[in-house]
């Protein structure tokens, strides 16, 4: 099981599937042992340090210290062209997007009233702590490929 709270960055810097399915076994792992505040503390903290990562790799300045996810996915959400205002995008990208937008904000309060990150609220079951592993990963498996069909497309001679 992950033993901390916060996850090592050096297999994050990877940014591969691989990766992030490691993380979310653990998280589940936690799930399975009946921690379900700490697994929806690991789902936080992957979304988290992975938004960060992705930061560094972009280029884009940002305060180290943030933990609010919300606003580390909107700092991603731009210079990915992934956010749901974006003008080049399609009304079908657009809603579906928002609702990845709504789905960290559905996370940050989760994590800030059932997670073991602050004083719970209430004590989340099951189903809340699969709901935020499933949720945080879908979310950084879509980053993580968004960014590197980006990259991709960045390698590509005349584009």
């Amino acid at each position: 099981p992950l033993g901390a709270a916060t996850l090592p960055t050096p297999a994050l810097l990877a940014l591969t599937e691989a990766s992030l399915a490691e993380h979310v076994a653990k998280a589940r792992q936690k799930i399975d042992a009946g921690d379900h505040a700490g697994a929806i503390t690991s789902a936080y903290t992957l979304v988290e340090a992975f938004l960060k990562v992705l930061l560094r790799r972009l280029g884009v300045t940002f305060n180290e210290d943030e933990g609010d996810i919300r606003k580390l996915y909107a700092l991603v959400a731009e210079p990915m062209n992934l956010s749901p205002s974006g003008t080049t995008l399609e009304s079908y990208l657009k809603t579906i997007l928002q609702g990845l937008k709504h789905q960290v904000s559905g996370l940050y309060e989760l994590a800030n009233k059932a997670s073991d990150r602050h004083d719970r609220r209430y004590d989340p079951g099951r189903r809340h702590a699969k709901l935020a592993v499933n949720a945080a990963f879908v979310l950084c498996e879509f980053l993580l490929d968004s960014f590197e069909a980006q990259q991709a497309r960045k390698a590509r001679p005349g584009t």
